[in-house]
């Protein structure tokens, strides 16, 4: 990568080593913590030159990534062209960290990382197992007639299901349930972004 003017031979261990500022100093550059197992700021005084350290958390984890302890914390690598080995993306989650959700993704048959799952349940289960949307509903007594309406989120089909009670069911921000199929969905449908231009590009 190119810091400062300076090609630099990265490496994912170690402190890296420091020189004279060639711009201002405290500058947000990124490094691979081993003890962690993640990519991390470097903000000190004196400018990394050397070593260990990447221009971002992207390249970082390009460059380290199969050190990293937890797979959550990778980027999902889309799939950005065809193979030459001739295998088909195939449909995967994986964690996005900063929105906290599972997304779908096509994932490459020739490169990618451990960030990648095969089901939603199996996504969740790893990176957010906390989710409400990985919660059993309570049960209540139904009617499908008549009735307030809710819905709950179904992990295995992945879908908002509809729910009559006699009485309207309180959801409570915890709890497999919600007042509207739009807050259902919100919640727990994963989103799923094509990398289209890039993948026609390259075909």
């Amino acid at each position: 990568s190119l810091i400062n003017g300076t090609t630099l031979s990265n490496d994912c261990t170690g402190i890296p080593m420091t020189g004279i500022c060639r711009r201002q100093a405290g500058s947000n550059y990124v490094w691979f913590n081993e003890k962690s197992g993640t990519c991390e700021s470097y903000k000190r005084w004196k400018c990394p030159v050397k070593g260990n350290i990447f221009k971002d958390e992207m390249e970082c984890y390009e460059k380290c990534g199969r050190l990293a302890h937890n797979p959550c914390v990778l980027p999902i690598a889309h799939a950005k062209g065809t193979c030459t080995n001739g295998e088909n993306h195939t449909l995967s989650y994986g964690y996005n960290s900063s929105a906290q959700k599972c997304e779908q993704f096509l994932q490459s048959g020739c490169s990618g990382n451990k960030n990648s799952f095969p089901t939603l349940r199996e996504c969740l289960q790893k990176c957010r197992p906390e989710s409400r949307c990985l919660k059993p509903p309570k049960k209540s007594m139904k009617f499908w007639k008549w009735g307030k309406s809710s819905y709950v989120f179904d992990v295995n089909n992945i879908v908002c299901k509809e729910e009559k009670t006699l009485f309207r069911q309180s959801p409570g921000p915890k709890s497999n349930r919600f007042h509207t199929e739009e807050e259902c969905k919100k919640e727990c449908m994963p989103h799923f972004e094509e990398s289209v231009k890039t993948i026609e590009k390259d075909q």
